[in-house]
């Protein structure tokens, strides 16, 4: 017998993610997609390692305005995502690694 389908996770932004995406002015829809795609996919990204360990990384896009990411926890049991940190990559995991005391 076929198991039921897993409801999507949802998807939690840190509230300064809000002002992460104002400033990706060219990729903020990209960025908002690949987000999204997270809910059926929280294994998407790369497991961190360091005071990012647990955290995963997922790619939004990698061209001549440098490599983007988003930071994000994947808390299984409640199946939610928190999403920690967008931007370039120095930026995301320097704001991820300022912001991970405020949400643990």
């Amino acid at each position: 017998m076929a198991q039921a389908p897993q409801a999507p996770y949802q998807i939690v932004m840190a509230f300064e993610v809000f002002e992460d995406l104002e400033q990706m002015k060219s990729t903020r829809t990209a960025a908002l997609a690949r987000i999204r795609g997270l809910a059926r996919r929280p294994d998407w990204g790369h497991p961190l390692t360091g005071l990012l360990k647990g955290y995963r990384s997922l790619e939004i896009s990698h061209d001549k305005a440098g490599a983007q990411r988003a930071v994000y926890y994947v808390h299984g049991e409640r199946r939610q995502i928190l999403v920690l940190a967008v931007g370039t990559h120095e930026y995301a995991y320097q704001q991820a690694a300022a912001r991970v005391e405020r949400y643990r």
